[in-house]
C-alpha cells in the first residue's frame, strides 16, 4: 500500500481504502451466515489498512522532526485506542438495536470520515514527488 500511495498520491488510497471498508461493511450487514460476515470483516481491514497507510504518509508528508513525532505518537494512540472502545461502543449499540445495527453505525461513520476528508484533506503528495510504481518499490 505504501508504495501505491507513493507513486498514486495520498487522497486516492485513502478514497479507496474507504471505498473497500464501505464494500465489507455492507457484505457484513447482509450476511446469513457467520462466513459471510468474516468475510466481510477481512474485506473491512483491508480498506482500514488503506487508511492506516495514508494517515502515517500524510503525517510524513506534512510535518518534520519533533513536531512529525508528535503527531505520529497521537495517530499511533488513536489506532490503538480505537480498537480499545470499539466492543464498548459496540455492546452500547446492542442495547438499544439488534447485531446488523453495529455496521449501520460503521457505514455513518465511514461515510461522515469521507465527506469530512473530500473537503477538508487536500493531497499532500505533488506529482513532482512521486514515485513510479515497480516491483523493487513493493
Amino acid at each position: 500500500m505504501a508504495a501505491l500511495s507513493d507513486a498514486l498520491g495520498r487522497r486516492p488510497i485513502l478514497f479507496g481504502g474507504f471505498a473497500l471498508y464501505i464494500v465489507g461493511t455492507v457484505i457484513c450487514y447482509k450476511a446469513n451466515s457467520l462466513e459471510v460476515l468474516m468475510f466481510g470483516r477481512f474485506i473491512q481491514g483491508l480498506g482500514v489498512a488503506g487508511a492506516y497507510i495514508s494517515a502515517i504518509s500524510l503525517v510524513r508528508d506534512l510535518f518534520h522532526g519533533a513536531q512529525m513525532a508528535r503527531i505520529m505518537s497521537l495517530v499511533m494512540m488513536i489506532f490503538v485506542l480505537v480498537p480499545a472502545f470499539a466492543p464498548t461502543i459496540g455492546q452500547g449499540i446492542l442495547f438499544i438495536a439488534d447485531w446488523r445495527s453495529i455496521f449501520e453505525f460503521y457505514m455513518f461513520y465511514a461515510i461522515l470520515i469521507v465527506v469530512w476528508v473530500a473537503f477538508r484533506l487536500k493531497e499532500t503528495l505533488p506529482k513532482s514527488n512521486r514515485i513510479p510504481f515497480s516491483k523493487k518499490a513493493f
